[in-house]
């Protein structure tokens, strides 16, 4: 087969850029797709050249056959790379791309479409003598279903044969209600995935979650790299994964995995890279689907093996053989241990909700031993329409104890602002002794809660503030706080005021300069010296009371802290003058975060005193009065009762006297 010259990524975000690296260095050239909201996307700095595949308002182009191929087309492409998602696991897109004339670089359509359905699936492992759970099929005779199935001991889980990720899975913890469930089950599969087909086995309380790397070529080889444990997860998707899986039991068990996971490969003639995933529990193991893809977490298996399973794809895919130097066992090339975490753009502490939006800043730490795996910058925008993912963190050390300490130092060095993200929670879990000592199963999150990290303390917040109120005065420029010059003041020796709102609490900073170049922090008529040691890019140097601490400020609609303590988002508060102007200041009132104006208190013309109401917001489920700092003349107000406002708008203009 002649040498692949030009592969066509049919994917997005960091997938792109991982195929494009392993590409480049294999003297390949790549090209990438892109969607109209991902125009100005990372990944496309990571690749030769990038076809526009049209607008992704009402549904998604990466899902066209017809525009990828098209696509290939125009790049001069000779391979199709489907990367994770999207048409990775579609026996047509594959079929499309062959009957092309294009390399597919993946497995056959035909083993795609054996393991696409899942009952099929089970079917095909159990005839391989690979450990299946017993289920049913439910069929169209929904009574002889429902009989069928009350043979199985509860609990039950109902299951899409064509679903994954969890979607349109439901629990039965006993036989009543089984009719009811298998009709609503059905009407959602039917929606998510276009297959309303399914079935139902027994469910395991608590399993783990263990994987095996397959790899097979043209000659039927097939060899496998070893297990990665994939058990954290969050709503069945995986957010931590780990090789080798911690020790199994009995201990022939991981053995019993491999073997099993290559004999089911074997099986259907599997050519490229796959994964075969079980449910391990204390008696055994049991089959539970195969991807026919490369994973997500790929880059455990790669760390621990030296093994490019990139570069080993597109090597299979030419119609080369398996190195000879591979024998059956080719993990036992693996040592020591990784572990690799991904960051979501959500919420853990609300449902996990999504955080769409600007990322205002981004920076990851250049650790040794850590990898990384980023599809965002900063000013890149997290889509809605697209999976939250936004970066992967991988670190690899002689023993698990190590690389579960490395990845943590790694995530808690991350500065990001803009979008919230399950970091804390990755950093807790990696610090949690029963994820700690493992293995945990998948009910680990289930039964822990969310496990984020613990909230900052009072002091932390403090110290917080206190790093974001001397960043903005020795910025030379007027901040959020601050309507006059920086550090201006009628009497140097009062303090200048800066406050903010945390979680709807607000905090109050005072800070006097002094002559030598340290600032005196008022706090309870006290007054403790702060001197600011260094200043770098985002980085402030504080050192208080002797100890010396850095903080990482990042400025926007709400300022970020990145400190020792934690990550403090503040929002600034208007501070219109100060209690220490004599005559007072004016200015204008900006919005000190978004909320809903419910309340107006003065006209245009009205004369206003020092701590008058101006206007009322609420927001955070709470009412926020905003007063005149100084006395004045109001001359504008730009807002009405029932407007909503963001962050920073302005609201009233008040003239000083």
């Amino acid at each position: 087969m002649s040498r692949i010259s030009c592969i066509l990524v049919a994917n997005r975000g960091e997938i792109v850029s991982r195929v494009a690296r392993t590409a480049a260095q294999l003297g390949i050239r790549t090209a990438g797709v892109y969607a109209a909201s991902d125009a100005d996307a990372r990944y496309l700095d990571d690749v030769d050249l990038a076809i526009a595949l049209g607008d992704d308002q009402s549904a998604s182009p990466y899902l066209s056959i017809e525009k990828i191929l098209d696509a290939a087309r125009q790049a001069g492409a000779d391979a199709v790379h489907p990367g994770y998602g999207f048409l990775a696991e579609n026996a047509d897109f594959a079929r499309a791309v062959i009957d092309a004339g294009l390399t597919w670089i993946g497995p056959s359509p035909e083993a795609i479409e054996k393991m696409g359905g899942k009952i099929g699936a089970k079917e095909i492992a159990a005839a391989a003598g690979v450990p299946v759970l017993d289920s049913v099929t439910v069929t169209e005779d929904v009574a002889a279903s429902v009989t069928a199935i009350k043979g199985l001991q509860p609990p039950l889980l109902v299951k899409p044969s064509a679903g994954g990720g969890g979607k349109g899975m439901v629990r039965l913890d006993s036989h009543d209600g089984l009719e009811t469930a298998l009709v609503e089950a059905a009407r959602g599969a039917a929606s998510a995935f276009g297959d309303g087909t399914l079935f139902v086995e027994r469910y395991l309380e608590g399993p783990r979650h263990v994987e095996v790397q397959v790899f097979g070529d043209s000659s039927g080889r097939v060899i496998h790299l070893g297990t990665r444990d994939c058990s954290v997860q969050r709503r069945h998707q995986k957010i931590i994964e780990e090789a080798p899986a911690p020790a199994t039991n009995p201990a022939t068990m991981r053995d019993d995995i491999c073997s099993a996971a290559a004999a089911l490969a074997k099986e259907i003639g599997y050519v490229g890279a796959g994964t075969v995933e079980f449910l391990a529990f204390d008696d055994g193991f049991a089959f539970l689907e195969m991807n026919t893809r490369l994973q997500v977490e790929h880059a455990v298996t790669e760390e621990i093996t030296g093994i490019d399973l990139v570069a080993l794809q597109i090597l299979v895919a030419s119609g080369e053989p398996l190195p000879s130097w591979f024998d059956a066992d080719a993990d036992s090339l693996a040592a020591g241990s990784s572990v690799e975490a991904r960051i979501y753009a959500e919420d853990p502490t609300n449902d996990y909700l999504p955080s769409p939006g600007e990322i205002t800043h981004w920076s990851v730490p250049e650790i040794d031993g850590v990898r990384w795996e980023i599809g965002v910058e900063t000013g890149s925008v997290v889509s809605t329409r697209y999976d939250p993912m936004i970066a992967k963190a991988v670190a690899y050390a002689e023993d698990r104890p190590t690389a579960l300490a490395l990845l943590r130092q790694a995530l808690l060095g991350v500065e990001v602002a803009g979008v919230k993200t399950n970091i804390g929670q990755l950093v807790a879990i990696l610090g949690d002794d029963e994820f700690v000592s493992g293995p945990v199963g998948t009910d680990y999150l289930d039964r822990r809660g969310s496990l984020v990290d613990s909230p900052a303390s009072a002091e932390d917040v403090r110290l917080a503030a206190v790093a974001a109120a001397l960043t903005e005065l020795l910025s030379g420029a007027p901040g959020p706080n601050s309507f006059a010059p920086v550090g201006f003041r009628n009497l140097r020796s009062l303090p200048i005021t800066s406050k903010y709102l945390v979680d709807g609490e607000e905090i109050v900073v005072d800070l006097i300069p002094q002559r030598d170049g340290t600032w005196s922090l008022v706090r309870d008529s006290a007054e403790t010296s702060v001197r600011v040691a260094r200043r770098r890019d985002h980085a402030i140097f504080l050192e208080i009371d002797g100890v010396r601490r850095r903080f990482a400020v990042i400025a926007g609609k709400q300022t970020v802290v990145h400190s020792p303590g934690g990550v403090v988002v503040l929002s600034p508060v208007a501070v219109i003058g100060g209690e220490d102007d004599a005559e007072g200041a004016a200015g204008s009132v900006l919005a000190p975060l978004p909320g809903l104006v419910v309340s107006i208190d003065v006209q245009v013309g009205d004369a206003v005193e020092a701590d008058q109401p101006l206007i009322a917001l609420e927001a955070m489920k709470m009412e926020h009065k905003l007063t005149a700092g100084g006395s004045g003349t109001v001359r504008e107000i730009y807002v009405n009762v029932g407007d909503t406002v963001d962050y920073h708008d302005p609201l009233v203009l008040v003239e000083e006297s």
